[in-house]
């Protein structure tokens, strides 16, 4: 009979035992998941942070890309242009604006022209200025070369 009540409290013990294991076992599980759907929606931002420092990085090029060739534009505009539009796209920048006189328009002309990041210029219109006379309105067409690796010009 001791031996009995003995074997009784054994397996009374060994239960609680393994309760208590399994329910250890079921809290690492929970955590482990908790930790892996945690990992998986890291992932995913992090993936999704690349993909927009990606998309900020090609806009930043571009955006230094017309900063540069609005500084070259700059550099080669004579005293007496007054531009009333700059449109500077991929491959081409449009130039409007006034010249008061026409030397100074042809000075514009040839400094644009022989400017090696332009690979062309081509006059849109020139016609004198109905608003400002005696000057001219203006518009130029200049189309870009390729800017080199490395942004010197």
């Amino acid at each position: 009979m001791v031996l009995t009540e003995l074997v009784v409290i054994g397996a009374f013990l060994s239960r609680f035992w393994f309760d208590r294991k399994l329910s250890d076992l079921r809290q690492i599980r929970m955590q482990r998941t908790a930790s892996v759907q945690q990992m998986d929606d890291v992932r995913v931002k992090w993936e999704r942070l690349q993909f927009l420092a990606g998309e900020i990085n090609q806009a930043n090029r571009r955006n230094f890309d017309a900063a540069e060739r609005l500084a070259k534009i700059q550099s080669l505009t004579p005293a007496g242009v007054e531009f009333e539009a700059i449109e500077i796209g991929s491959q081409s920048a449009t130039l409007t604006g006034y010249v008061g006189m026409s030397d100074v328009f042809s000075r514009l002309f040839s400094r644009i022209k022989a400017e090696k990041s332009f690979s062309g210029v081509a006059v849109r219109k020139l016609e004198q200025s109905s608003d400002r006379p005696p000057g001219f309105d203006f518009e130029l067409e200049v189309k870009i070369s390729p800017l080199s690796i490395g942004g010197s010009s």
